[in-house]
C-alpha cells in the first residue's frame, strides 16, 4: 500500500488513504462481532418438571445459533413457601396488591410462579457474575427467535460497546432482546441514544434524558448481516423473555436490594432505568419510591425485537396467589 500510494497522483493518494481506512475498520469491527460471537453464553430459565418444555426451548435455541446454552434450573413457585423465603431472607413488598385497582396484575396479590420467577432470573444474574462473565444471554423457556439470532446478538452487543468506547453513549447494563414497548411513540425516534453517565446520574423515578444523533453513526457500526435492527433507548417495557445482561448491569440488580423488597422481575428492570409507568392510569409511584436508592441501569433495546414469548400455558400465571404477605414482607 505504501508503494502504490507513494507512487500515486495527489487525488489517487486521497483515495487509497480512505479505502485502507475503510478496510482497516471493518475488520476491526469484524473482529469484534467475532469476538463477541465467541463470547456468547446464553441462559435458559427452565423448570425441571417441564423436561418437554425444556427440550424444546434447547431446540429453538440451536436452531437459531445459539450453541453455548446452558440450563439453569428455575425456582419452581410450587415448592415454595414462607418457611422457603424466610430461608432465602426473601421479604416481599406488602403494598404490591392495590385493592381499588382495576388493573389485574395489582389488584391481587404477587403469585408463587411471580415470586419463583424473579427468584430465577436472580438466579442468573448472580451466576453471570460468579462466573465472570462479561455479558450474557438470559431467556425464559418460551422465547422464541429470528433466524442466525447469535449473528444478531453479537451484532447489536459489538455495536453498543463500540458506540460506549466512542463515548456515544454510557457502557451499556441491560439490552432487551424481546420486550412489551408500553410507549412506543416515546421510541419513534430510532436513533435515539442515553447520553454517556444518564443513567448513572438519573434520579430515581425519572426517564433519563435523552438526545439525538446521527442515525448513520448509529447504522455505521451496522453489521451487513443484521439489517434494519437498530439499537434504541427503551421507554418503559414489560417481559424479561430476553435480554442480554452485562457484568456491571448484573452487579446494580444484586446491589439493588430486591430480594428485601420483592416485585415482579418485569416490573422491576424498568423502574431502574425510568419511571414506573406502564400505561395510562397505570404509574406506580410507590415503586419509583421503593427503589430510589438503587443503581440505576443504562438500557438499551433492539429494535425490531430478534425474540419474542411463545404463547402456551405459563407457569407463572398458572399459580396461586400469595396469602398473608404482610407477614413476610414487613
Amino acid at each position: 500500500w505504501k508503494r502504490l500510494l507513494g507512487a500515486a497522483d495527489p487525488p489517487m493518494k486521497e483515495l487509497g488513504a480512505v479505502l485502507l481506512f475503510s478496510a482497516a475498520a471493518t475488520l476491526l469491527c469484524t473482529r469484534a462481532r467475532q469476538q463477541r460471537h465467541r463470547e456468547l453464553v446464553a441462559f435458559v430459565i427452565s423448570l425441571r418438571r417441564r423436561p418437554a418444555k425444556r427440550a424444546a426451548a434447547l431446540a429453538r435455541a440451536a436452531t437459531a445459533g445459539l450453541t453455548n446454552v446452558r440450563v439453569l434450573d428455575a425456582i419452581d413457585g410450587k415448592e415454595l413457601g414462607w418457611e422457603a423465603l424466610n430461608a432465602r431472607g426473601v421479604r416481599l413488598y406488602p403494598g404490591w396488591w392495590l385493592p381499588d385497582s382495576t388493573y389485574r396484575f395489582y389488584n391481587r396479590d404477587l403469585k408463587w410462579g411471580e415470586i419463583g420467577c424473579a427468584l430465577s432470573h436472580h438466579a442468573a444474574w448472580t451466576a453471570i457474575v460468579q462466573l465472570g462473565l462479561p455479558w450474557a444471554v438470559i431467556l425464559e423457556d418460551d422465547a422464541c427467535f429470528m433466524p442466525r439470532v447469535d449473528e444478531l446478538i453479537s451484532d447489536a452487543v459489538a455495536r453498543l460497546e463500540a458506540l460506549a468506547a466512542a463515548g456515544d453513549v454510557a457502557a451499556p447494563d441491560l439490552l432487551y432482546l424481546a420486550r412489551k414497548a408500553c410507549w412506543p411513540r416515546r421510541e419513534a425516534n430510532r436513533s435515539s441514544i442515553a447520553p454517556r453517565g444518564a443513567a448513572a446520574g438519573a434520579a430515581a423515578g425519572s426517564a433519563p434524558r435523552e438526545r439525538s444523533i446521527d442515525a448513520d453513526a448509529v447504522r455505521g457500526h451496522a453489521a451487513s448481516s443484521s439489517p434494519g435492527v437498530e439499537i434504541v433507548v427503551p421507554a418503559f417495557s414489560y417481559k424479561c423473555t430476553a435480554y442480554v445482561l452485562w457484568n456491571a448491569g448484573a452487579r446494580k440488580l444484586l446491589a439493588s436490594g430486591y430480594l428485601s423488597r420483592l416485585i415482579p422481575v418485569d416490573d422491576l428492570l424498568p423502574l431502574l432505568y425510568t419511571a414506573h409507568d406502564p400505561g395510562p392510569g397505570l404509574a406506580r409511584p410507590d415503586l419509583d419510591a421503593l427503589f430510589a436508592g438503587a443503581p440505576r441501569l443504562s438500557a438499551f433495546s433492539v429494535r425490531p425485537t430478534v425474540a419474542w414469548e411463545r404463547r402456551g400455558l405459563s407457569d407463572t400465571e398458572n399459580s396461586e396467589v400469595v396469602s398473608g404477605v404482610g407477614g413476610c414482607g414487613g
